[in-house]
């Protein structure tokens, strides 16, 4: 008894191999942003910097509608006295309070590459990165596994 392969099955699968390669991308795009993380935790210090502004950034989506996105701009002294401004990376709709303190998290090597000392600042990339690994993965093992 001979087995044809049809032209759908074909088709299914080649649609599943696409979305695992996509997986596969995401995945090593992924394990990057988790080791530059981890480098990052492992080579900084964590000092007490202030809000000493907000950069608002408006855009508008393809309905028209505007939204606006606000982070913070801290200032913070670094161990050798040089004082480092950076803009928080991670937007907040919570309200940004003027002279707030802050903890600050920066690379002893490059002051400039600071961040807010929250989980959500320092993982984001890590986490949007791979949901999206987890979703085309998911996709293309479902493809690929598709009954004939």
């Amino acid at each position: 008894m001979a087995y044809y392969i049809h032209k759908r099955d074909f088709g299914f699968r080649r649609i599943g191999i696409i979305i695992s390669a996509i997986a596969l991308v995401f995945l090593t795009i992924a394990v990057i942003c988790f080791c530059n993380a981890r480098y990052f935790l492992n080579n900084s210090i964590i000092t007490t910097g202030e809000v000493v502004d907000v950069y608002t950034s408006r855009s508008k989506d393809y309905d028209g509608n505007y939204s606006t996105s606000k982070y913070p701009i801290v200032r913070f002294t670094e161990s050798t006295g040089k004082i480092v401004e950076f803009r928080g990376s991670v937007s907040s709709n919570n309200a940004i309070i003027f002279g707030e303190k802050v903890n600050v998290r920066y690379c002893i090597d490059n002051p400039k590459n600071a961040e807010l000392d929250r989980w959500i600042d320092i993982w984001f990339p890590t986490l949007i990165v791979s949901i999206f690994f987890v979703f085309f993965a998911f996709f293309g093992i479902a493809f690929l596994t598709k009954n004939k």
